[in-house]
């Protein structure tokens, strides 16, 4: 209910919007809601994946988690095409180069598992594929062998 009220308060007007969280929720969790409001800094899943680079790769893992599994999500909900797949795996390639490889990698399971029917994975996909054996998916349209799409 709560954010069905706020959609429709202005984003520059704080004392409604602080009116209607505190109305709805209370003192305290309102407090909580409001803080969490303001460090709310996750990027749009979309807006990452035009451009990878404008996420600092480098930053809190469990932000790099959040942005990474952001952008399965958002490419993999209901039925995801097979373009929005492969264009999934170039933000956790970016972040594998660019200082979060664990986590990359770690998301990239959710990924390989959403693997749409005959659908092989982009070249750079590769850089997973010793992670990705290793968990048992290694049979997921070549990655970790040679059938990778050109």
């Amino acid at each position: 209910m709560t954010a069905e009220v706020l959609a429709r308060v202005r984003d520059d007007d704080a004392d409604a919007r602080h009116a209607a969280i505190y109305g709805l929720v209370g003192e305290g969790t309102g407090t909580e809601f409001v803080k969490w409001l303001a460090e709310a800094d996750l990027p749009d899943p979309a807006d990452v994946l035009a451009d990878p680079d404008r996420v600092n790769w480098k930053d809190r893992p469990d932000k790099v988690w959040a942005i990474l599994a952001g952008v399965v999500a958002h490419c993999t909900a209901g039925k995801g095409s097979a373009e929005r797949w492969r264009a999934a795996w170039g933000p956790l390639v970016s972040a594998a180069a660019s200082g979060a490889p664990d986590v990359a990698a770690a998301v990239s399971r959710d990924l390989a598992r959403a693997r749409p029917t005959g659908i092989l994975p982009p070249r750079a996909a590769a850089v997973f594929g010793q992670f990705l054996e290793q968990a048992g998916l290694a049979g997921m349209g070549g990655l970790g062998g040679p059938e990778l799409e050109s």
